[in-house]
């Protein structure tokens, strides 16, 4: 199994819940913005809570990958370290978030 990927289990949060994950991992979705080297921003449906995705020695690029939903581990900063990053297309991300809270308010069941 050592020649395949192995992503580590980890919480769909909603984007402004990632500061309660610090030093663990998780999974957000989220609008691309601000793409350079090695890191960029994913923005809510709010337009106003972000969070930075760092992901060394690439950029990805909002025209080709306007939504994508990152994995990878909170860092003392907020920044998530993406260890892996799957695109979404035609994906309505407020439904989304929507059914993250609906989920988040019956945790027993999840």
């Amino acid at each position: 199994m050592s020649d395949q990927l192995e992503v580590q289990s980890s919480k769909r949060v909603l984007l402004n819940d990632v500061g309660k994950y610090v030093g663990k991992r998780v999974r957000v979705v989220g609008k691309v913005q601000n793409s350079t080297e090695g890191q960029f921003t994913l923005v809510a449906t709010d337009g106003v809570t972000s969070v930075t995705i760092i992901i060394p020695e690439h950029t990805i690029d909002p025209e080709v990958m306007p939504i994508v939903e990152v994995a990878g581990l909170v860092g003392d900063d907020l920044s998530v370290s993406a260890e892996l990053v799957c695109p979404f297309i035609d994906f309505d991300l407020g439904m989304y978030e929507t059914a993250l809270v609906k989920m988040n308010l019956f945790p027993e069941l999840l």
